[in-house]
């Protein structure tokens, strides 16, 4: 199949363009999971500069991350506080302008939370906010005196909402939005000018934070650019029902529902999300500005973007708010209607903007649905371990479209090597699909010739969680595997979130064994 003419006069045609249909290899993790010499705690903007000159250097020209979003004191960051800030736990302390001695000093001590196991979320977050008020009070004079700053805040539409919903969280000391009391629940116009008037300091706090995410992270897609990287970015499709967006547009959620799936393959437990569902019927009436305004946001850091749980926007599992997930149903209930809201809303995503869109069609989607997606011209997802036929058989690799992402795991699955241990029965069947013996612990050889085989399909992306490529060297790892996990769905764990590379990005860049195998990876299909 050539992927060109699968291409040709589709809505996504003009997407790809800048992208090209060539074979493009890569990594993908969570920011936070990785650490430098100048982090403090987790992974910050300015580490992925690193990062891209050594993806470069390999050959590979992708870097996916996970969302970004500010997500407040939940690490999860497909539970934001708001679809479109981005999270100052991310900001490079040491990058920011006008830093005084004091400052550098201060920062300095947090560098102690480098030496952590897993990444201390709250500690560090509250470490970088109790400096970061520090800074911007030293600061905002300048930031608000500048050209930059002023164009940034008056384009910025959601800023004011996102703003003032934090400063209400605070004085209400975390409580869910539903929670405060009524005036503040829903704010009149002449109420919440009121609240920015007397909130003014703390607003431009706010203001001066996101200011400052957005030139570094838009530092970060210029870089790649430089150095022929592509950035790849990731949607969640739901947000959070305590986030600015809910609170500040209520008529565009449907609160009295929750989303969530039923039992699959993949998953035999009934899961209730807890997330709003969208009322596509007002964002019709608006032309979909939400969204589009999103995704404008979005196109100033990444150049492709997944998008989280496609199948959703044609049709989505709904409970009522509070029920057990098993007493839910589709919505739409109606069948005929799933294929015409999908691409509907898939047109729209394309038309708002010039990134080029990777579908998440893992678990059960229709197959009309899946076709439906392609037509369009947007790639879908192929988890290795997953593809399967209607009768159970292992899909043959070289039968995988080349409009597809191959990889062998997510951040909600276990990694390759927790997948062959404990899930015997699917990894037998796995190695007998491959011919090759079985046995419950799988060998580095075997892992790497596995790795090698997703960088060989004829998908056009080949990208895996960088602790899958680092689990291959044994002083690259954690010593328990279950540390190379990222999230365990349905549970709520210290772990999940939290996890962090064994390793500083110094000593993952400098590792001869690693550069030489991922190199190699990257000529596989150039």
């Amino acid at each position: 199949m050539d992927p060109n003419e699968m291409i040709k006069g589709t809505p996504a045609e003009k997407h790809w363009q800048d992208i090209g249909t060539g074979h493009h290899h890569g990594i993908l993790l969570p920011l936070i999971a990785i650490h430098s010499a100048s982090s403090c705690g987790c992974g910050e903007f300015y580490d992925l500069h690193m990062l891209i000159d050594w993806i470069a250097s390999l050959g590979m020209d992708i870097l996916q991350l996970l969302p970004l979003n500010d997500s407040g004191p939940d690490p999860s960051p497909y539970n934001a506080q708001s679809a479109s800030a981005i999270h100052p736990i991310y900001l490079s302390l040491d990058k920011l302008p006008l830093l005084t001695k004091q400052m550098k000093d201060e920062i300095a001590g947090f560098r102690a939370f480098n030496k952590t196991v897993r990444v201390h979320y709250t500690e560090v977050l509250e470490k970088k906010l109790e400096f970061l008020k520090k800074y911007v009070a030293a600061t905002k004079e300048h930031f608000q005196s500048t050209d930059e700053y002023k164009q940034y805040v008056a384009a910025t539409d959601w800023l004011n909402e996102y703003a003032l919903f934090k400063v209400l969280k605070e004085r209400f000391e975390g409580l869910n939005w539903i929670a405060w009391p009524e005036e503040f629940r829903a704010p009149s116009k002449t109420m919440r000018r009121k609240l920015e008037i007397e909130n003014k300091e703390e607003l431009s706090f706010h203001y001066i934070l996101q200011y400052l995410c957005y030139l570094q992270l838009r530092g970060v897609l210029e870089y790649g650019k430089s150095k022929g990287v592509h950035i790849k970015g990731d949607i969640p499709i739901l947000i959070s029902p305590d986030s600015s967006d809910v609170w500040a547009h209520p008529e565009l959620f449907d609160m009295t529902l929750a989303a969530g799936a039923p039992p699959d393959k993949f998953n035999d437990q009934w899961q209730y999300w807890g997330f709003p569902l969208y009322n596509w019927k007002a964002h019709r009436e608006e032309n979909f500005r939400y969204w589009k305004s999103r995704l404008h946001y979005a196109s100033h850091f990444y150049s492709i973007y997944r998008i989280d749980h496609v199948v959703g926007f044609f049709r989505i599992w709904a409970t009522k708010r509070g029920k057990h997930a098993k007493y839910g149903k589709f919505i739409p209930e109606d069948r005929r209607f799933w294929l015409a809201q999908g691409e509907e809303i898939l047109r729209m995503m394309l038309s708002s903007c010039e990134m080029l869109p990777i579908a998440e069609d893992l678990g059960v989607v229709p197959d009309d649905v899946k076709e439906r997606i392609l037509s369009l011209g947007i790639p879908g997802t192929r988890v290795f371990r997953w593809e399967r036929t209607v009768s159970n058989s292992y899909i043959p690799f070289s039968e995988y479209t080349p409009l597809s992402l191959s990889t062998l795991s997510t951040h909600d699955t276990e990694t390759l090597e927790i997948w062959w241990r404990d899930e015997t029965v699917d990894a037998e069947e796995f190695a007998k699909f491959i011919h090759t013996p079985y046995h419950p612990h799988i060998s580095a050889a075997k892992r790497k010739e596995i790795v090698e085989m997703v960088h060989s399909s004829p998908s056009i992306f080949h990208v895996n969680l960088i602790q899958e490529y680092l689990s291959l060297f044994e002083d690259l790892r954690w010593p328990n595997p279950e540390d190379e996990r990222i999230n365990i769905p349905g549970y709520v764990l210290p772990s999940n979130w939290t996890y962090k590379t064994a390793k500083s990005l110094e000593e993952i860049v400098a590792h001869k064994g690693l550069h030489s195998f991922l190199k190699k990876l990257a000529k596989k299909r150039a």
